[in-house]
């Protein structure tokens, strides 16, 4: 299989996840919707339903658009906000050379529009990311410890990787899919609010009262609960997006530099730092720690945002991740 082949694969399976996400999400809405139509004994066809399902869909759609408005930004800004120092055109430092040397052999690669560059002085481990929307400015950012620890042909492999986020504008994509997480997550809130607001009112509540203080407890528990379902389930498709995406990066690279010995030996190097591919680490070193991308937790399993890094390593070179499987005694 070619890797041209391999690219559309995983670009074709995280379209498949996003559709998936967006399917949880109406499905989430309708589940809601049906929840109340059972307590209330209304109409899925009445006025009224039509009312509460216009405000609950701007409700969090709302609260989505807030949410990707905070996330908006260009690339400088971003890396700014995020610590970055800004590369000049004409480095001293030959780290600094060697970067904008590497940035400008992948952006022709990609063709794309030369970025700007940004460097993490403070960040000691291997770590990078890009960020700003397509056509507009965007930048590649990688942390000093990058340069010092990769050499040129593993540093230009991570940055052939960023740069094939920023060729199919995964950016904007993992925007998206944030902030509709994040909507769901307040309609959460909501139902905690609610909750709170009956059991405040019980207390001062007349009999006459107590039925709709029942009710309104009712409908809280009933959006806490369907919220958390939703926002599992959609948090688990956003990270099977963010999986695919990566995969594809990293195909991408390799497509561009005609290589993957660069980028394998970057993802050795981050498992290392990990303490992924190490003999003490034996139970967990398969599981993911988001490499290449500044800032991020550590999560697991269905909800890791980024492959295991042996998967990774196996995409692009099986015998080089059954060498590494045989280090480390599995």
């Amino acid at each position: 299989m070619t890797t041209h082949i391999v690219v559309e694969n995983h670009g074709n399976r995280a379209r498949r996840f996003a559709a998936y996400f967006t399917f949880s999400l109406v499905s989430f809405f309708l589940g809601i919707d049906v929840l109340v139509l059972w307590m209330t004994g209304g109409s899925f066809a009445s006025h009224n339903n039509a009312v509460f399902m216009i405000w609950l869909v701007g409700l969090v759609g709302a609260v989505g658009i807030f949410q990707l408005y905070r996330l908006a930004g260009d690339g400088p800004k971003v890396a700014g906000l995020l610590g970055g120092t800004l590369v000049v055109l004409e480095p001293a430092h030959a780290q600094l050379k060697q970067f904008r040397n590497v940035a400008t052999e992948a952006a022709i690669a990609a063709a794309l529009p030369m970025p700007q560059l940004f460097v993490l002085e403070h960040e000691q481990r291997i770590n990078a990311f890009a960020a700003g929307p397509a056509g507009g400015k965007t930048v590649i950012c990688v942390s000093e410890g990058a340069l010092r620890k990769l050499t040129r042909e593993e540093l230009q492999g991570v940055v052939a990787h960023e740069m094939a986020h920023l060729k199919f504008d995964d950016v904007a994509l993992s925007k998206v899919l944030a902030s509709g997480l994040f909507g769901l997550l307040c309609f959460t809130l909501l139902g905690k609010l609610l909750l709170l607001a009956a059991a405040v009112g019980g207390a001062t509540r007349t009999k006459e009262g107590a039925g709709a203080g029942l009710l309104l407890a009712v409908l809280g528990l009933a959006m806490l609960v369907t919220g958390w379902i939703g926002y599992i389930a959609a948090g688990i498709l956003d990270a099977a997006v963010s999986r695919e995406m990566e995969f594809r990066a990293d195909a991408e690279a390799v497509r561009m530099l005609s290589t993957s010995e660069g980028l394998i030996g970057a993802l050795v190097k981050l498992g290392q730092q990990s303490g992924e591919f190490t003999d003490d680490s034996l139970s967990d070193r398969l599981r993911a720690t988001n490499p290449m991308f500044f800032g991020a937790a550590v999560k697991r399993y269905w909800f890791d945002t980024h492959p295991p890094l042996l998967a990774r390593i196996r995409a692009l070179n099986p015998a080089r991740a059954a060498e590494l499987e045989t280090i480390m005694g599995k």
